[in-house]
């Protein structure tokens, strides 16, 4: 997928959701937070309230691809969701499926974007302990380590705080990995983000946003 068909970049562009969204979420813009290379959204299929979505503004399939001059701006934007949410769920995890170029992954959207959902130490051990089993290639990282990553290497990111991450490499991930394996852990059936739109907690989170952001 390439810049000009790609619906998140149509989004941004345009200011406003695809219509067919807007007729059935009653919204017609989705934005919470914008900075000048970074927009917040919340997650139009969220596994749970308070599941909120980083995209960067320029078309790259992973965080690792983005110009080194914005990361600082992606870490304070990081930051300051993760510190308001804190205040209103007990433990939050922060992960990515980054996409390496030219390379087919992820959860459908070869848009890079990052997840902050409120979780538990648990379960986001429980994610971590699982991943490492079938994907050993694995090592901790601090944030801004990532942008030396390969920006041809697909990879999944999970942190339980801002500051520290592990990230695994493998070009075999599956699509969803993570958000199946929170499923899984949830007892959820089916959590595939394109069967599940969840209308009432993505307009929950919409209008919660005005109070945590």
């Amino acid at each position: 997928m390439n810049k000009k068909n790609c619906c998140i970049c149509n989004e941004i562009l345009m200011n406003e959701m695809d219509s067919s969204l807007q007729s059935l979420s009653g919204l017609q813009n989705r934005k919470l937070i914008e900075t000048n290379n970074f927009i917040l959204f919340p997650s139009i299929s969220p596994i749970s309230e308070g599941h909120y979505l980083i995209f960067p503004k320029s078309h790259v399939t992973s965080f690792s691809q983005i110009h080194k001059n914005t990361i600082n701006e992606l870490k304070i934007l990081i930051n300051n969701v993760f510190i308001k949410l804190k205040k209103f769920y007990n433990d939050i995890m922060i992960f990515e499926h980054g996409v390496g170029n030219d390379k087919i992954g992820g959860c459908g959207i070869d848009h890079a974007h990052i997840h902050l959902l409120p979780s538990s130490q648990k379960e986001i051990e429980y994610v971590v302990r699982t991943i490492s089993i079938n994907y050993q290639h694995n090592r901790n990282l601090i944030f801004e380590q990532l942008f030396r990553t390969n920006k041809n290497q697909t990879y999944i990111l999970v942190g339980t705080e801002i500051s520290s991450y592990k990230i695994f490499l493998s070009d075999h991930f599956k699509s969803q990995t993570i958000r199946k394996l929170i499923c899984n852990y949830r007892n959820k059936k089916n959590c595939d983000w394109k069967q599940l739109t969840d209308w009432n907690n993505f307009i929950l989170n919409h209008k919660l946003a005005k109070t945590f952001f």
